[in-house]
């Protein structure tokens, strides 16, 4: 597989005039990267690189049109080198999925085609940022992220036609940011920070999966409480042999050394039962965006980008095992960016009443393994403070004033 950038760590910004702050990334069999951003200017842009992608204009970007009112595009790369995005979209007054797909020819709107798959009543199209769409071999599974039950919508093939979807019911806990997962082997897996009310703080981390043949329910089983906790997010993977891994913020814990730092929780068979599950603390790093990505590869190496603070400095972090992640010795934390660099690449001025303006992290939206590469997507925000600046209207009191945003890629490669 070809690479597609020089040298072991790349950092671009595609689209720095189109202020986007959510984005996600996929890695194609040929090496190229392709990306979606949701721009402030109301459009789609599909973007797409196959060599020395650090060069902002070596990006091809098609805006597409997925024929509904949408937000949350994530898109995915087949092994046969076709494409599918998805779109949390609503038609008719009624939630509903965009799904789009393109055999060849990405670069043109009209190799798209685009179906609505209507979500169960009660579903919301406006989840909480979180990755939930996972495509693997002809199969996809969307994670349901409102209300409870919590559920998925599971394709086994056919998957732009509304009658191919199953809903498969899993835990009773109210869930706002699915993470969801599939393999080429048919494998699934969801998992949620889950409440048992929406007034409840404490939460617990669910995690449902099945081995194949995951259109039927009785086929799915789960554990709640892999871990607790107040102010969770996870990230679920599949492994080789049927593995399950879930990256977790620990958010808040009663032993506060162990406060908002990466725990890594895994299950090598019977992921139904409690006792399959075993966990352990990643690296010392305190986490302080509330989302992060994984990925787990067919020859099991690991990675988690999340941001947060590592004795290298505070930013975008990835933390990468390749084999027995159950020992925090084998995890390595390495500093890939920082929003420095983007204060030196990328000038914004201060507005009136605003003494200065920083790039600060948002979240960190996607992640992508294939072959020797790994590809991240998260977003910046540009920010500013001081003298009479004003509040952000939706967080009075704030003392900053959000200006514009970033959609940036980190591409790591061997």
């Amino acid at each position: 597989m070809l690479g597609p950038t020089t040298g072991a760590l790349t950092l671009v910004e595609p689209l720095r005039d189109v202020s986007a702050a959510v984005g996600s990334v996929a890695l194609t069999p040929a090496g190229s990267l392709v990306a979606t951003e949701a721009g402030a200017d109301q459009s789609l842009h599909a973007l797409d690189c196959a060599a020395n992608c650090g060069d902002p204009a070596t990006w091809t970007d098609t805006q597409l049109d997925p024929g509904v009112a949408w937000a949350n595009p994530i898109v995915r790369a087949r092994d046969d080198g076709s494409l599918v995005a998805v779109a949390d979209g609503r038609a008719a007054g009624q939630a509903t999925e965009a799904i789009g797909t393109c055999a060849s020819g990405c670069d043109k709107p009209a190799s798209w085609r685009w179906t609505q798959i209507p979500l169960p009543a009660g579903s919301s199209a406006q989840r909480d940022p979180s990755r939930y769409v996972a495509v693997g071999g002809d199969a996809m599974v969307i994670g349901l992220g409102s209300g409870s039950p919590m559920s998925a919508l599971v394709c086994g093939g056919t998957c732009d036609h509304p009658a191919s979807w199953a809903r498969i019911v899993l835990s009773a806990g109210a869930c706002t940011a699915p993470s969801v997962a599939a393999s080429p082997t048919g494998a699934m897996a969801i998992a949620c920070a889950t409440r048992s009310s929406a007034a409840a703080t404490a939460e617990r981390v669910d995690v449902w999966s099945c081995p194949g043949q995951c259109t039927s329910q009785i086929n799915w089983g789960g554990v709640s409480g892999v871990a607790s906790g107040s102010g969770l997010a996870v990230d679920v993977t599949v492994g080789p042999g049927g593995s399950v891994d879930a990256a977790v913020d620990l958010g808040t814990q009663a032993d506060s050394a162990m406060a908002n730092h990466l725990g890594w929780f895994q299950c090598l068979g019977g992921c139904a039962t409690p006792a399959s599950w075993h966990g352990v603390e990643v690296g010392t790093e305190t986490l302080y965006g509330h989302r992060l990505a994984a990925a787990t590869d067919g020859q099991g190496r690991s990675v988690v980008a999340y941001d947060g603070t590592s004795s290298a400095g505070s930013g975008l972090l990835a933390a990468v095992c390749t084999a027995d992640c159950l020992k925090a010795a084998s995890w390595s934390v390495v500093l890939l960016d920082d929003a420095t660099r983007l204060g030196a690449q990328i000038a914004v001025t201060a507005p009136p009443g605003c003494t200065t303006v920083a790039w600060v992290p948002a979240s960190v939206t996607d992640i992508a393994l294939r072959g020797a590469w790994a590809a991240i997507a998260s977003g910046y925000d540009a920010v500013g403070s001081g003298g009479s600046c004003a509040a952000d209207a939706h967080t009075p009191g704030a003392g900053y004033q959000p200006i514009r945003s970033v959609v940036s890629l980190a591409v790591l490669g061997p």
